[in-house]
């Protein structure tokens, strides 16, 4: 690729010179996602969106500050809430939202029912999510184009991840000359493990907590009904099945 060649340093002068000046500083879509559902009735995709760079970069600092300071050495993920730990994961919400002026939460959803190819189908529902997405986020005046886009997926597998991700890249990529003028710039697409980023985290708690709405009986008395009510509930977000769009204050939820 042109920035491994950048970094080996066989990229001509001339060459490095015209990509660092044609490169738009624009600010950024930056977009951190998980999956879920993959053996229940709906596939999901949660995503969270950051709009502002100096607020991700200090609500990530403040978030190490909290973490040490309530000693919290854990991951959090949904399937790992339990009794013993409830309280931690409710805290964790709770701290995030007090920071979310800057940050959006959109999920998508299939059914899984007639789907071959579960890869096929991920990749596709990523594509409409961030297509979706970006049209919200720049018709509504809340963060509108120009932009560059970055996505940070949770690490499965390398050879699927390498492929969705390449396949997003492309469609986005055509987007953007077809309906946007080329002033969306496919910036970065990775997919990174979770330990190393808490809004991946966030991603898989909101996930997880759609799934539980959609493909489980949410009356049930249980810690995981119990934080996916709390996390929704605090979104203001309906926590009912819905077959419709649906673009609430702090959320937007799509179902193909």
């Amino acid at each position: 690729s042109t920035d491994v060649r950048k970094y080996r340093g066989t990229l001509s002068e001339e060459e490095a010179k015209r990509i660092i000046e044609t490169k738009p500083d624009y600010p950024v879509y930056t977009v951190f996602a998980d999956e879920s559902g993959k053996t229940d009735k709906y596939l999901i995709v949660g995503s969270v969106w950051a709009l502002d760079n100096k607020m991700l970069t200090a609500v990530t600092r403040q978030y190490y500050e909290w973490k040490n300071k309530n000693n919290i050495t854990h991951e959090f993920h949904f399937k790992e809430i339990d009794k013993k730990n409830i309280n931690d994961y409710l805290k964790f919400v709770q701290f995030f939202l007090g920071k979310a002026a800057a940050f959006s939460f959109k999920v998508i959803m299939v059914p899984r029912a007639g789907l071959a190819n579960q890869q096929d189908a991920f990749t596709k529902l990523y594509y409409y999510l961030l297509k979706s997405g970006i049209s919200h986020e720049n018709s509504s005046g809340r963060a509108p184009l120009p932009r560059s886009l970055q996505l940070y997926k949770d690490q499965e597998e390398e050879g699927y991840d390498r492929l969705l991700l390449a396949q997003i890249k492309d469609n986005i990529t055509k987007l953007s000359a077809l309906e946007y003028n080329n002033i969306l710039v496919v910036d970065e697409l990775e997919a990174i493990d979770s330990k190393s980023s808490h809004l991946i985290q966030i991603a898989d708690l909101y996930a997880g907590s759609r799934n539980r709405i959609y493909n489980y009986e949410v009356n049930t008395e249980n810690p995981k009904c119990e934080f996916a009510k709390y996390f929704l509930g605090a979104l203001n977000t309906q926590q009912a099945f819905k077959k419709t769009v649906d673009i609430e204050d702090m959320s937007v939820f799509l179902s193909l």
